[in-house]
């Protein structure tokens, strides 16, 4: 596998540090969310009880205002009321449980497939970083050892030539603009070289430098692309 920079982080290390930096903002999103929601659930569970009760005491209340002395059906009654408004509470929050666990497990699922997909591109983009990479130092070789007089050099620099061109167009899903931008320069680069067109004006510390360009900005991507996901509305 190749490196960018010969004292810089790889781009084996630079996928493994991104990777690590998903999956440790998605833990935080989702111990976040469940924290919140099952604050969210306990205020309201809270707030339903005192609720209750309160129209438990008023209700109480007027019933005993308005209760004959001995009235059998007013003790029956004063009896199953409480019984009667804890059952409906029961079945209230178990259906409000279940709503939130729904939802909790739906966000999880989220959150998972989420990381799923952003860690295969980040995996994708590196194969084709890195592979661009490749084709960058092939293609110099080629030129640098290229004799004019030569055909089997000649051809061996043009097919380096039309494979960075070719890699470069097929793979742009997974490039930004400013490295697929950096990879058309380099190619131009090298087909104005007066080793490959006789009207060429570059020269091979130009195409030097093109190629440092690029290897800059994949490397700063690979090290800048991973940021703390945005917290989806819900």
């Amino acid at each position: 596998m190749a490196n960018i920079g010969p004292t810089s982080p790889s781009m084996e290390q630079l996928v493994a540090s991104g990777t690590r930096e998903i999956i440790t903002s998605v833990e935080n999103q989702t111990t976040a969310i469940l924290l919140r929601n099952r604050e969210v659930f306990y205020e309201f569970e809270k707030r339903i009880t005192d609720n209750i009760q309160r129209s438990e005491q008023s209700v109480i209340a007027r019933l005993e205002n308005t209760k004959a002395p001995e009235s059998k059906t007013w003790q029956l009654l004063l009896v199953l009321l409480p019984s009667v408004l804890t059952i409906f509470l029961g079945v209230f929050v178990w259906m409000l449980q279940i709503k939130t666990n729904q939802k909790i497990d739906t966000n999880g699922k989220q959150v998972s497939t989420r990381l799923a997909l952003s860690e295969e591109y980040y995996k994708r983009q590196f194969t084709v970083y890195d592979n661009a990479y490749k084709r960058m130092l092939q293609l110099l070789t080629a030129v640098q050892n290229l004799n004019p007089t030569e055909t089997k050099t000649k051809t061996e620099a043009e097919n380096r030539l039309t494979q960075l061109n070719l890699w470069s167009q097929t793979n742009g899903l997974y490039m930004t603009k400013d490295v697929s931008d950096g990879l058309s320069d380099v190619w131009f680069t090298a087909t104005q070289l007066p080793q490959l067109n006789l009207k060429g004006t570059t020269d091979i510390g130009q195409l030097k430098a093109k190629n440092s360009a690029v290897e800059n900005k994949m490397r700063n991507e690979m090290l800048g692309n991973v940021g703390p996901l945005r917290e989806e509305g819900h």
